[in-house]
């Protein structure tokens, strides 16, 4: 039950973060579609399924969304910059740590209902998915510290190319 509690707030969190930075109409409609999508299925998961199972099914359908909306965020950025360098913005760090951490659970999540019985496999589950994890929040706290550093120049600061432009010459 917690795991699948688990996959849908997270996906709730993730979802309206991509919804609320991506521009494109046609991918904030899919984000709420998949949503919708994703919460009907892990309901159903969880009455089909057993009680203590691990929900393999939308925990993988939840990482292939968020790796496709972090992908098209980035291409997004590259195509349509809004600083000199993508690697300034707190978003690109936060993007990017997402997209480490579900790439690199997501067969984990696939073979997780089927060996997560197996003791040998419940332990190389959480080495794997806690290296991860370590690997997520470290990128994330790079995204937290550029965060408070361009917040202190305030609201008043210029924005984008002007911005670097001011700081550096």
């Amino acid at each position: 039950m917690l795991y699948r509690l688990f996959t849908i707030i997270g996906y709730t969190l993730i979802g309206s973060f991509f919804y609320k930075n991506i521009s494109s109409k046609s991918i904030k409609k899919s984000i709420i579609i998949t949503y919708i999508l994703l919460l009907l299925y892990a309901v159903y998961d969880y009455l089909a399924s057993a009680k203590n199972s691990f929900d393999s099914g939308p925990s993988a359908i939840e990482a292939i969304l968020i790796i496709g909306y972090s992908l098209f965020y980035l291409f997004e950025q590259i195509k349509t910059p809004r600083v000199f360098f993508i690697y300034t913005l707190d978003k690109f760090w936060i993007v990017s740590s997402l997209l480490i951490y579900y790439t690199g659970t997501f067969f984990l999540f696939i073979y997780a209902e089927s060996y997560f019985v197996d003791p040998s496999f419940h332990e190389s589950y959480f080495i794997i998915n806690n290296s991860f994890l370590l690997l997520k929040n470290l990128v994330f706290s790079i995204g937290l510290l550029i965060k408070k550093k361009t917040d202190e120049y305030g609201s008043g600061s210029f924005n984008g190319f002007e911005s670097y432009l001011k700081k550096h010459f």
